[in-house]
């Protein structure tokens, strides 16, 4: 009876050692409220990976460049042999689309990760006040605007040295 609850024990000891996944890796909103928070998942096949994942989920919202390109091929054979004539028309389409992303906002920080053993996978959460990255947006507008006026007002000046 000792022998058969010792390997029971030794059978189940890894399940109930094992960390369950975090609430936030299926509703980061439950940890972070989204009225206040922005966050993003990122996943990889190391912490470094997952990491990187979850700062680009973040920026996504805020900037995104979208690159696509078309190619169209269009082939025609026309054969003939005799009476008999025989065509053939092929067409290939290819399209590639690129979406890359900018880390924009400095005030992001990865506050939680985790690695499931299962599925060989790392998580991350990246998290950032909304009212913190609205200041900062502002804060970037505002540096803009002033380099805009300051060529405006170059330009208006004649100051060929400026330009």
């Amino acid at each position: 009876m000792r022998v058969l609850v010792l390997l029971l024990g030794l059978l189940y000891a890894p399940l109930l050692c094992a960390r369950p996944t975090p609430v936030w890796i299926n509703d980061p909103a439950m940890a972070y409220p989204s009225d206040r928070y922005l966050t993003g998942i990122g996943q990889g096949d190391s912490r470094a990976a997952a990491t990187d994942d979850a700062y680009a989920a973040i920026a996504r919202i805020f900037s995104a460049q979208v690159s696509q390109r078309s190619a169209e091929w269009e082939k025609y054979l026309q054969s003939d042999a005799g009476k008999a004539s025989v065509e053939r028309r092929d067409f290939m389409a290819e399209q590639r689309t690129t979406v890359t992303t900018q880390r924009i906002i400095a005030q992001m920080t990865i506050t939680a990760s985790h690695y499931d053993k299962r599925a060989k996978r790392h998580y991350a959460l990246a998290v950032m006040d909304r009212r913190q990255a609205a200041a900062s947006l502002k804060e970037q507008i505002k540096a803009l605007e002033r380099q805009v006026d300051e060529a405006l007002a170059s330009a208006q000046t004649g100051d060929k040295l400026a330009r």
